[in-house]
């Protein structure tokens, strides 16, 4: 359940930059704009070549944008460049639309994150009878993360339903007593994503689009189909215009 999609790198933007600014911004110095961007330029491209990062950059001071750029590849079998309309993957920053989500349902009365998960889960195991929403939430519930099972590099290439994904971890052995300690989980969260199905009566993606994306005005966010190609918009507004 991942919002916006492109291709990644170890390194992410965030990481560079800040890295950039320390190596190219001590605390004793100022340099110019024109030698912020070409030492930006130059270390981004050096970490390119190294394929150690691909993405979109943005670098500004004061307000002021100094560089809005892409580096790297968006699909290699295309070769498509990056550009700063590129859309990327938010990977497991979309945990945080996903427990916005459940928390309005909270809000509407459709759920309690102090319910069981087996409120919502049919043929639920007698292990998670104690586990809540709000375990879930915060990683103390227990159950495995199904991303680190052996087999899971040969699940990630198939096709998998939500129903199938929580098969894969439904009947292993809780890590330990839900809301003993914390363990980050990724079967946690699709468990909360197949609950805001079954809380709201909607697919998930339908839900996001009408309670997140839209009211928000987030044009260029949205569920992540990994057969769509998504293609560059040309007349998207600059950065800081409108929500990403």
């Amino acid at each position: 359940m991942e919002i916006a999609k492109a291709i990644t790198r170890p390194f992410s933007a965030l990481v560079v930059i800040c890295v950039l600014l320390n190596i190219i911004c001590p605390a004793q110095t100022s340099p110019s704009t024109e030698e912020l961007v070409t030492k930006a330029d130059e270390y981004i491209n050096a970490l390119v070549r190294l394929n150690r990062f691909s993405g979109t950059v943005l670098v500004s001071r004061g307000g002021q944008v100094l560089l809005s750029k892409g580096y790297g590849l968006a699909t290699e079998e295309q070769d498509t460049p990056n550009t700063p309309q590129t859309k990327f993957r938010l990977g497991s920053v979309s945990k945080q639309f996903n427990a916005m989500v459940i928390l309005l349902l909270q809000e509407r009365g459709k759920l309690s994150v102090q319910d069981s998960v087996c409120k919502y889960v049919p043929e639920c195991p007698a292990a998670w009878q104690p586990v809540t929403i709000h375990q879930l939430l915060t990683h103390t519930s227990g159950i495995p993360s199904y991303t680190e099972f052996p087999d899971n590099d040969e699940y990630e290439r198939k096709p998998m339903t939500i129903s199938a994904t929580i098969e894969r971890f439904k009947n292993k052995l809780l890590e330990f007593k839900p809301g003993e300690r914390f363990h980050y989980s990724n079967s946690g969260y699709a468990l909360l994503g197949y609950i805001v199905e079954r809380a709201s009566g909607k697919p998930y993606e339908e839900f996001l689009q009408e309670n997140i994306f839209e009211p928000l005005h987030m044009l260029n966010s949205g569920y992540d189909h990994p057969q769509t190609i998504l293609k560059t918009l040309p007349n998207v507004r600059q950065f800081g215009s409108q929500p990403k």
